[in-house]
């Protein structure tokens, strides 16, 4: 799983999972920092131009946990949880940094409507004005936690 456990009654996934894996197997969750939660000047402006076209997104609680997930694998049937973090830089273009805005869960495509070619030339002039080169590098930090089942 990866940025979607959140999202899910971990505790009922774990539970039904416990049933399919054997003892000794295991299941891994894999969460990277995603443009949503913005490092580098060239995500911010990509926030910013998000901001001015749909102003402040709403905050439901849902997806937002209140308790780490290593905190719930160690409750459950995988509580042997160990954690692994791999560094790397992740490059981007702006054609797929906005296909990336449109692959996540915020309905961005419903929430435009009509305005998604501006909003779409806003992204490419702010990213280009954050760098010219046309060339985006991503700091990433992937944290991978992975949980087996007590034999």
């Amino acid at each position: 799983m990866g940025r979607s456990f959140h999202w899910m009654d971990r505790e009922q996934v774990l539970g039904a999972l416990a049933g399919m894996v054997e003892g000794g197997g295991g299941v891994v969750i894999a969460n990277d920092g995603c443009l949503a939660r913005p490092v580098t000047p060239w995500q911010h402006a990509i926030e910013e131009v998000q901001h001015r076209f749909l102003g402040p997104l709403p905050q439901t609680g849902i997806g937002t946990p209140s308790e780490p997930n290593e905190a719930v694998l160690t409750r459950s049937p995988f509580r042997d949880v160990s954690r692994v973090v791999h560094e790397f830089e992740r490059s981007w273009t702006a054609n797929r940094i906005i296909g990336y805005l449109y692959s996540t869960s915020l309905p961005l495509r419903r929430l435009l409507g009509d305005r998604r070619p501006a909003f779409e030339r806003e992204i490419n002039d702010a990213l280009l004005a954050a760098d010219p080169s046309g060339r985006f590098v991503e700091p990433v930090a992937l944290r991978v936690l992975i949980a087996r089942k007590n034999i």
